[in-house]
């Protein structure tokens, strides 16, 4: 099958590769492309995305150890808001052996993809497609053109769940390098995924894996971004930092919120000032900052803000403390079929998430 790029796609939905069968071919971009893959031939065994190395060029030999590397850095970082990476290796192609990455698919059902395009405030209350349904994407970008908006609602647990998924990639050395719209999944709930790493930098100082490039020139050539959401210093030919995603993540929900793209312009500084509500004001003040220096992430105002902050903090944490947090691996059925089930995790390692 061509595409309008002209390039046929590597596999076709029923091929296999490797370990895997095609159900369908979900995107491609200059890095690669991602297949809706799964094991066996059990109608209810989980689905996962495949991301296939494909590029070619000057820059194909760094690119693809950039990927690689990537993917190990990810391989570490379990987060429910960040796409988890559970496998990585090589595949053989027509083309040769092509590094890849087994993650999550995050993703809703059709019908839920259908009616949050018309009515986003419908997404909290779905439900996660049924075992053996390949799910559809569904990011923030599809939500931006909803007749009526995005629901107040929905956009604080966007926010909280994106604010919570840097921080946790922050605290680990790893700047996304590309936080947009089109970047945060939504899954049933309304939550969101940080996903798509390709422009992602492991900073100095921080462990990194064998054969990472540092040079200023290599980073310079190869990260871009996406302009709308670049910080001024990355305008300038800056290296990408935390405070680059937290303006790209400022930059982001401004659209979202207002409907209007943020350039910093006198009208949309008075938006910031006085139309976008005191929390909103606090956090587009705080990451939207001009001086990376002086951009924070915003902090909870009003003693009585924080004491339900606190208040709440503490009765998740005693629930996941009783409860017992989880994670989800997959394993095989006394029919050798794959399954996906919850993995406990200690409570000492809930706690130290909590704070």
């Amino acid at each position: 099958m061509e595409t309008e790029t002209g390039r046929a796609w590597l596999f076709a939905p029923g091929e296999r590769i490797v370990d895997w069968t095609v159900l369908a071919r979900l995107g491609r971009g200059g890095m690669g492309e991602v297949y809706a893959v799964t094991e066996g031939d059990c109608a209810d065994a989980p689905i996962f995305a495949l991301k296939i190395f494909r590029a070619s060029g000057k820059d194909a030999d760094f690119l693809r150890r950039r990927f690689r590397d990537m993917a190990a850095t990810l391989l570490a970082v379990a987060h429910p808001h960040v796409v988890k990476v559970l496998r990585m290796g090589e595949v053989p192609t027509a083309e040769g052996a092509a590094p890849f990455t087994l993650m999550a698919l995050v993703g809703v059902a059709p019908e839920t993809r259908e009616a949050a395009l018309k009515d986003p405030a419908t997404l909290p209350e779905s439900a996660t497609p049924p075992p053996g349904a390949v799910p559809v994407a569904l990011s923030a970008a599809d939500l931006l053109e909803a007749p009526n908006g995005l629901p107040e609602a929905l956009l604080e647990r966007m926010w909280r769940d994106a604010e919570a998924a840097l921080r946790h990639l922050h605290a680990r050395g790893i700047v996304h390098g590309d936080i947009k719209p089109g970047n945060l999944l939504l899954s049933a709930g309304g939550h969101v995924t940080v996903v798509d790493f390709g422009m992602a930098r492991v900073r100095n100082g921080a462990p990194r894996p064998a054969g990472y490039e540092t040079t200023v020139t290599e980073l310079r050539s190869l990260v871009r971004g996406t302009p709308e959401y670049l910080a001024p210093e990355l305008l300038r030919g800056g290296a990408p930092t935390p405070a680059g995603d937290l303006y790209a993540l400022g930059a982001t929900f401004f659209l979202l919120r207002t409907g209007v793209a943020y350039t910093g312009s006198p009208a949309e500084r008075l938006l910031v000032e006085d139309g976008v509500g005191k929390r909103w004001q606090a956090r587009f003040r705080a990451t939207l900052a001009a001086d990376p220096a002086t951009r924070h992430w915003p902090r909870v105002s009003g003693l009585g803000s924080r004491r339900r902050f606190l208040a709440a903090g503490l009765g998740v944490g005693a629930a996941l403390v009783a409860a017992g947090a989880a994670w989800w691996r997959t394993s095989e059925d006394a029919e050798g079929c794959p399954t996906v089930f919850l993995e406990p995790i200690l409570p000492a390692t809930v706690l130290i998430a909590i704070g």
